[in-house]
């Protein structure tokens, strides 16, 4: 009996869920004790900050979930054998029977080929290629900097409650 060496291996959404459970959940332990301080202190400009940079990862992490990442059209008129005959064997992809350009590859998870594909974010449960670059980049970027401000506004959430000033 033949078996396979690896797992099937399929999509699943429970790593993007996780990151949204995470996020929200720090959101709303910072929101209940650094920013409700820090609010109180008059840093509204600080808060205003991290609170949109919050809602641009978001927005960010659903519009790389939702977007195309360039997937190669399949054309289903030409059977494998004619297109290996036709083209080079490594320009064919003999999962999707299509043809792929020079830096695609296919994809285990999706089932599809991807132009320019990077990888498959588990976190954003899509691939990222030729479409989406522009897109993940941002993504990283804003929840870096959002990482950032919940970082000093938890120094500064301890540094008012261990000196314990007014000011």
């Amino acid at each position: 009996m033949i078996r396979t060496a690896f797992k099937k291996l399929k999509r699943s959404p429970t790593t993007m869920y996780l990151y949204l459970f995470l996020m929200s959940f720090a959101f709303f332990c910072l929101a209940n004790s650094a920013y409700y301080l820090l609010y109180i202190r008059g840093l509204h400009a600080w808060l205003y900050t991290s609170y949109s940079l919050f809602a641009i990862a978001v927005a960010l992490c659903f519009s790389v979930y939702f977007s195309d990442p360039g997937y190669l059209q399949q054309k289903k008129v030409f059977d494998l054998v004619a297109l290996l005959n036709e083209y080079e064997p490594s320009s064919v992809c003999p999962d999707c029977e299509s043809l792929r350009t020079p830096r695609s590859r296919h994809c285990n998870l999706c089932g599809r080929c991807v132009d320019r594909f990077d990888h498959h974010c588990p976190w954003v449960n899509n691939c990222i290629g030729r479409t989406n670059f522009r897109q993940f980049y941002a993504f990283l970027i804003v929840q870096a900097m959002y990482l950032a401000t919940a970082f000093v506004s938890c120094i500064m959430y301890f540094w008012f409650e261990i000196s314990g000033s007014d000011e």
